[in-house]
């Protein structure tokens, strides 16, 4: 959708100068009272609206520059790093925490930005994740950590990894389930031609 349709025409205006590049124009605009942290129709934020809808990168990175906010959430309750957690395009994750987003952000589903990432299996994204201090403990809505919610998606390889960078393999979860009955219960249903078969292995082994 174009930013009319989405916002007020102050918002396109200075949309429209981030697009071309004008950094001058824009700040000026911005000093005449324009908030680029609010939600246009839909719930949506400028700053959604320029990843979404023009994929420009440069774009975004002035926003970012003039102050927009990285961790302002949309109408649902996602902050642009819980929108691009997991993304397939690695930079735009990236962009976010560069500009100050917060690692731990929780999204609409509580689920902290991880999880997105787990979820689509993106390394580099989890790699990132922990490396700006992503806290490998916090719990979503069922009390999973991340390791947890890894291994419910019978991603041992990624429960391994978590585990070694400092995941709780001991928490349970809010139906008394733990790492070690959840390997236990994959194993016993999984095929040993599985490739995650062998990380599940690992993974138990860890846990003795």
């Amino acid at each position: 959708m174009r930013a009319s349709e989405l916002f007020e025409p102050p918002v396109v205006a200075v949309l429209e100068s981030i697009q071309k590049g004008d950094e001058s124009a824009a700040r000026h605009q911005l000093s005449q009272g324009v908030n680029l942290n609010i939600h246009g129709k839909e719930g949506i934020t400028p700053l959604l609206w320029l990843i979404y809808e023009t994929k420009d990168k440069k774009a975004v990175t002035l926003a970012l520059k003039l102050g927009v906010d990285p961790n302002y959430k949309d109408g649902f309750g996602d902050s642009a790093v819980n929108s691009v957690a997991g993304a397939k395009d690695h930079d735009w994750l990236r962009i976010i925490l560069d500009a100050a987003g917060d690692p731990n952000a929780i999204g609409r589903r509580g689920q902290p930005a991880i999880f997105s990432a787990i979820g689509e299996e993106r390394w580099a994204d989890i790699k990132l994740l922990v490396e700006r201090g992503a806290d490998l403990n916090i719990v979503d809505g069922p009390k999973r950590n991340s390791a947890l919610y890894a291994a419910y998606l019978n991603k041992y390889e990624i429960v391994y990894w978590l585990i070694e960078h400092g995941a709780d393999s001991n928490i349970y979860d809010e139906t008394g389930s733990n790492l070690a009955f959840t390997v236990d219960d994959s194993l016993s249903i999984m095929s040993p031609k599985s490739p995650h078969y062998p990380w599940a292995l690992k993974v138990k082994q860890l846990l003795l």
